[in-house]
């Protein structure tokens, strides 16, 4: 089955139903313990879909324009924020903050991301399973190219595992990689046919398999493949599977192939050590009943205080305290 357009909008979707259903699950959980009733259900979840709005509004743009994966934890951790910043300025400047419970947005604020990253790891292992199972699949395509090169990708990259179905393979012979008219009217007639079962089947993308060398058959598969709309994307080289942050990055009006990442700058080295630090206290609030419930019962099966403090000496005769948690 492919779910491939599907997804693409059932996801944002999804993903903001989770968030508004956290909302409100914050604030029945705290309104019922801190005041013994329910509260306000439809405050929790007009803050739930604020925060979600916030979240797809600066979610586009920045993926439209960032070269950088949008799954990784810091990038979620810096949307979250900053949808954060976004419900709290439209708050103070529509003078509505003060109808809502700071403690409903403070823990909405602490345990909401934890949990959508488990939900959205949780969905993407279902994906995954049904992608490796073969029952799923997110994309149709065409391999077009040599026999070695369609081969290969075949054998090595396994792309139903990868979430696409190939529909069907056109072969190029290896004399229509030659600068002949015989050379070039084999390339027409099998192009013409890609462009044929494009139509057909309704594809997502063409997989131009030749080698990088191949410059002249590579223009001529663009010009003639761009008639179309699907997408058309140059098969991998061998010498990249070497590299595994391979992008483009341009200087001027030259596009290059970025092989490899340079160090972290002083701002990214600033900007993990932030999220780590507020990564870490948004953790510790969200399991502190956790914690809380494990001093509890270490109190009631141990004698003494939960924490065990006791001064020991070291190698060079001196002392310092040290403390743990009760055996």
């Amino acid at each position: 089955m492919v779910i491939g357009r599907g997804l693409s909008m059932l996801w944002p979707a999804a993903d903001a139903l989770v968030v508004v259903g956290l909302s409100v699950l914050s604030g029945l959980a705290y309104h019922l313990f801190a005041y013994g009733d329910a509260g306000h259900v439809l405050d929790y979840a007009k803050v739930g879909a604020a925060v979600a709005f916030f979240r797809w509004v600066l979610h586009h743009p920045v993926s439209s324009i960032s070269a950088r994966p949008q799954n990784s934890l810091r990038y979620q951790f810096y949307l979250w924020n900053a949808a954060f910043l976004c419900l709290l300025a439209f708050g103070f400047l529509g003078k509505i903050s003060g109808t809502y419970s700071r403690g409903t947005v403070l823990l909405f604020y602490a345990s909401g991301l934890p949990l959508l990253i488990m939900w959205q790891a949780a969905w993407k292992h279902l994906i995954r399973q049904g992608l490796f199972s073969g029952r799923l699949a997110l994309r149709r395509g065409l391999l077009i190219g040599t026999f070695a090169k369609v081969d290969e990708f075949r054998r090595k990259y396994r792309p139903a595992r990868s979430g696409m179905i190939v529909t069907d393979t056109v072969i190029f012979p290896e004399d229509a990689l030659d600068s002949t008219e015989a050379g070039d009217a084999t390339l027409k007639e099998l192009l013409d046919r890609a462009v044929e079962l494009a139509r057909q089947t309704h594809l997502d993308d063409i997989i131009v398999l030749l080698p990088w060398s191949a410059s002249r058959a590579i223009d001529v598969c663009t010009d003639r493949l761009m008639t179309i709309p699907v997408s058309v994307q140059l098969g991998p080289e061998a010498v990249f599977d070497r590299f595994s942050q391979v992008h483009l990055s341009r200087l001027g009006p030259a596009t290059m192939l970025n092989l490899v990442r340079p160090p972290l700058t002083r701002v990214e080295i600033l900007s993990k050590r932030l999220f780590d630090f507020f990564g870490s206290l948004a953790l510790l609030i969200a399991l502190s009943p956790l914690f809380l419930v494990i001093a509890a019962l270490i109190k009631l099966d141990s004698p003494g205080p939960v924490l065990f403090r006791q001064r020991r000496h070291g190698s060079i005769k001196n002392s310092s305290g040290s403390s743990s948690s009760a055996p």
